[in-house]
């Protein structure tokens, strides 16, 4: 999990003067956590004007990968993915039990929602 700059999108925090975290770009405090995988994906929803709330990328106890738009899902929803519009969330529930499979589909499904993300046009 790293630290995204909501502002301008940079990647990873400093900490200032006064104790405070910081993007260390442009200052900016509001910095949220998103998982690793999902990081260029949340970047270009937000950039598009996709908003995001939440997102989880998965674990090996928890196999939802999910994100939560402040408003309407992008178009065109990858086939494996699950939208549930009322709450403006999508979801993948991954299926693997071995820890080998499911990370390999992790790493999978993380590039479909970047690939997504790419053709999206910007509302």
């Amino acid at each position: 999990m790293s630290e995204v700059c909501l502002e301008c999108y940079n990647i990873g925090f400093k900490i200032s003067e006064n104790n405070s975290v910081i993007c260390p770009k442009c200052g900016n405090k509001n910095l949220v956590n998103i998982d690793d995988l999902l990081i260029p994906s949340i970047i270009l929803f937000n950039r598009k004007g996709y908003g995001t709330l939440f997102s989880c990328q998965g674990h090996l106890r928890n196999k939802n990968l999910y994100i939560w738009f402040k408003g309407k899902i992008p178009p065109k929803l990858p086939k494996e993915f699950v939208a549930d519009k009322k709450d403006s969330i999508i979801r993948y529930h991954f299926e693997e039990e071995n820890e080998w499979n499911f990370f390999t589909k992790q790493l999978t499904v993380a590039f479909k929602l970047q690939q997504w993300s790419n053709k999206i046009d910007k509302i």
